[in-house]
This record gives structure tokens, C-alpha cells and sequence, in this order.
């Protein structure tokens, strides 16, 4: 089985990191958004890109990912509620 690899880009949204978004379009602090691409892709983006990005098998990250609330996310439900 071949591995899939998650992009992390330098940088924290609070205390979350960031990874690369899905179609290359910006970054994320969300997984389920998170690019995730193949050993020799992440080789490529990170070799292109040294001390900027890391890559991390998805099977790492996602054994010791947990659960969170986005303010942004609240603050849009509290206002489609209203």
C-alpha cells in the first residue's frame, strides 16, 4: 500500500498547524480540507520549498489529531441561527 502525505506550512493558526489546502488553493488548520498527495509529490513540494514545508504520512497526523471548534465556524452558526 502506498503512503499519502499531508503538506504542513511554516506557521500556526493559534496553537493549530497549517497544512497546505486541498487544489493548492491557500492553506488550512482543517484536515478534512488538508491536500493530501503522494510520497513523491510531497518530496517534490518540500525540496522546492526547504524550511518552508514538511511532509507527514497521513497515518501520523491523523492517529494524534484531535477534535476542535473554529471561532470563525461559531461565529457563523451563532449568526445563521439568529
Amino acid at each position: 500500500m502506498t503512503e499519502s502525505f499531508y503538506i504542513q506550512s511554516k506557521g500556526y493558526i493559534g496553537n493549530s498547524l497549517i497544512w497546505w489546502k486541498k487544489g493548492s488553493n491557500g492553506y488550512t488548520a482543517k484536515l478534512d480540507d488538508a491536500l493530501i498527495v503522494s510520497r513523491a509529490n510531497a518530496e517534490d513540494i518540500c525540496r522546492n520549498r526547504p524550511g518552508e514545508d514538511t511532509m507527514w504520512p497521513v497515518s501520523v497526523i491523523d492517529a494524534i489529531a484531535s477534535r476542535q471548534v473554529d471561532s470563525q465556524d461559531l461565529a457563523k452558526a451563532k449568526a445563521g441561527a439568529a
